[in-house]
């Protein structure tokens, strides 16, 4: 009487993707302005040079060229990237109110915004003390006065603790509606956070600023920095200036990573036969080297002292059953910052895998488990090129199911490749670089 049973077979191999990234720099003596630069190193290598860690910026010293020269890195301030505080959205081009020639950073840390009597913003310094509008989404009145002499940060303290977040402005109309309010300048919720990318839209995580930068004086905008090729140390600098710049050519070597896989199949063999055992690995490396597969080792591992178990059955089996088709996706956040790479080798070393969406159903879970967590997680999809797919058995994005938010994917700048799902359920392609916290999941026959 035939048998069926269970065994695991455990796959090694190469994956693709991994979290050390190589950075290789390259010192360019052409003069160039900052801009001009990232183009030219964006055509040649990969990007203006990134400088993560101290290791980073010691590998950096290493190529430097000439004394008392200055070098354009990737470091460099957005003047342009102001955020409400409520909800951390972005200050977008449907409507501002700025004064003419603002905001201007025109000293250190012009991060905080306020709006005068006449209802025009500016960008000042964060420390100063003033009044605050505060914003309350259940009070009878939208808009509140604190006339308290506060920081923006204590500002946004009290409006958080006593209504709902520093004043948002999405139109003219509100504009209007604070500004009679006023009796003098007061904060309202728009702020920036200063030198925080790098031209591959990586965070800073390291600085080697020089001794009272950066700053701004004379009326310029200093927002690009160099780094000096003797002491080695950072100035920002006016991004029309020409220097001379450093490039950086980024790979990711291939890292060993494991997949188990469980099969079931039918046998009169004693499976117990170490020759059985071996002359089925053999099969089976033979049927995935002819599906293209390269550079992997095949095992048995055992459960309970066994590789093989009986299978208990309520239904006569009809045929040969490859792998079940009722998979249960459990889904886990993570809250460790990663990038996606770094994001998947985790969850393929803890879990399963990044998390999978094949339907309204499990995208309503992974909600659920992002719920009250971080605006933004990875999930498994990416772009490899040729079309959007998972990272669980580069399985392509089919029509069957997506959640792009409206616009998206959008790939601003070439350079979003990977996915992050919102709060709200939607999917964002963003820069596979950044980093964010994670859904993995665990998939259960």
């Amino acid at each position: 009487m035939k048998t069926t049973l269970l065994f695991v077979l455990t796959l090694s191999g190469l994956c693709a993707l991994s979290t050390n990234i190589i950075r290789e720099y390259h010192y360019v003596k052409m003069l160039k302005t900052w801009a001009e630069a990232q183009s030219y190193c964006r055509d040649t290598f990969t990007d203006l040079a990134t400088v993560h860690d101290k290791e980073d910026n010691d590998r950096l010293m290493r190529v430097q060229e000439g004394h008392g020269k200055y070098a354009w890195i990737g470091l460099y301030d957005d003047i342009k990237g102001w955020k409400w505080a409520l909800g951390d959205k972005d200050l977008n081009d449907e409507f501002s109110n700025w004064r003419e020639n603002e905001p201007n950073n025109r000293a250190r840390r012009l991060n905080c915004v306020f709006v005068s009597q006449r209802g025009l913003w500016f960008d000042v310094n964060c420390g100063g003390r003033r009044p605050a509008v505060c914003y309350s989404e259940k009070g009878p009145s939208r808009y509140i006065l604190v006339e308290t002499q506060m920081t923006w940060m204590e500002a946004r303290r009290h409006c958080r603790s006593s209504y709902t977040d520093l004043a948002t402005v999405r139109n003219r109309s509100e504009n209007n509606e604070i500004t009679s309010l006023l009796p003098d300048r007061s904060w309202i919720g728009l702020y920036r956070r200063s030198w925080v990318n790098w031209s591959d839209e990586t965070p800073r995580t390291f600085s080697n600023w020089h001794t009272k930068q950066p700053v701004n004086s004379g009326g310029t905008m200093r927002s690009c920095v160099v780094v000096n090729t003797t002491t080695g140390t950072w100035f920002n600098a006016h991004c029309e200036e020409k220097n001379h710049f450093i490039c950086q050519t980024v790979s990711y070597p291939p890292t060993q990573h494991k997949t188990t896989l469980k099969l079931k199949f039918r046998s009169e063999a004693d499976l117990n036969d170490p020759a059985v055992q071996q002359q089925m690995l053999e099969q089976l490396h033979a049927k995935l080297e002819k599906r293209g597969l390269s550079d992997f080792k095949l095992r048995w591992i055992q459960t309970d002292g066994q590789t093989f178990h009986k299978e208990e059955k309520k239904k006569k089996d009809k045929g040969l059953c490859a792998l079940s088709t009722n998979i249960i996706r459990e889904y886990h956040y993570v809250k460790m910052l990663k990038t996606w790479a770094e994001a998947q080798s985790y969850c393929r070393d803890t879990f399963t895998d990044l998390a999978t969406v094949h339907d309204k159903e499990d995208n309503d879970r992974l909600m659920r488990v992002q719920e009250g967590h971080g605006k933004y997680a990875w999930i498994g999809l990416y772009d490899d090129i040729k079309g959007w797919k998972w990272a669980l058995g580069d399985k392509d994005l089919n029509d069957e199911f997506s959640n792009w938010r409206e616009n998206e994917p959008n790939n601003m700048m070439s350079k979003q490749g990977c996915v992050v799902m919102t709060q709200d359920g939607f999917w964002d392609d963003n820069s596979c670089m950044r980093t964010r916290p994670a859904v993995c999941y665990n998939a259960a026959h």
